[in-house]
């Protein structure tokens, strides 16, 4: 009978152990994932002020480890000349056709965005007389119009971009989430 006695105790001891060391666990756990939830969570601005350098050419600027080139810095946008909705969420994965006829334009514009849509092609809104393929509002189209005014407006799908490398960089800037 002493022996029962002992298996009990062990098994006692052995119980209170594996509930220690399960709450112990489930501790853990939760406080791991507090915890990264607390640091990876994004602040109101996602540029940190030491994130943004310049390095002779392009305004560099890094958000959740992605770098962004810009021909201007963030300082100098109006953001009043900006009228979209649309979201970066508007391209991710889907088609984005262009209406830039300056090469700089639509290098800054694809070296920025050129990982979200599935892909980019160059277009024309409207009839062309280039061999490329015709387009209207109801694609998404980005499109550049020469402009003394810097101004980014929306009609349906298209984003008309008018001005200089600064309105390219305001609707960058917007669309990325930086203002």
């Amino acid at each position: 009978m002493r022996k029962i006695n002992v298996h009990d105790s062990e098994n006692k001891k052995e119980k209170r152990l594996k509930i220690f060391f399960g709450l112990f666990l489930i501790f853990i756990m939760i406080f791991s994932t507090a915890g990264f939830a607390l640091l990876s969570s994004n602040p109101s601005n996602p540029i940190e002020e030491e994130e943004q350098n310049y390095d002779g050419k392009y305004w560099n600027y890094n958000s959740d480890g992605t770098n962004f080139y810009f021909s201007n810095p963030l300082e100098s946008i109006d953001e009043s000349s900006i009228n979209i909705d649309k979201t970066l969420n508007d391209y991710l994965g889907k088609e984005l056709f262009l209406d830039i006829k300056n090469e700089a334009f639509l290098e800054e514009l694809t070296l920025n965005m050129g990982r979200y849509p599935s892909r980019i092609q160059p277009v024309c809104l409207g009839e062309c007389e280039k061999d490329l393929p015709e387009k209207t509002c109801e694609d998404n189209l980005i499109v550049w119009k020469e402009s003394k005014n810097n101004l980014v407006y929306q009609l349906d799908n298209c984003i008309f971009i008018e001005g200089d490398l600064v309105s390219i960089d305001s609707f960058l800037y917007k669309i990325l989430g930086f203002i």
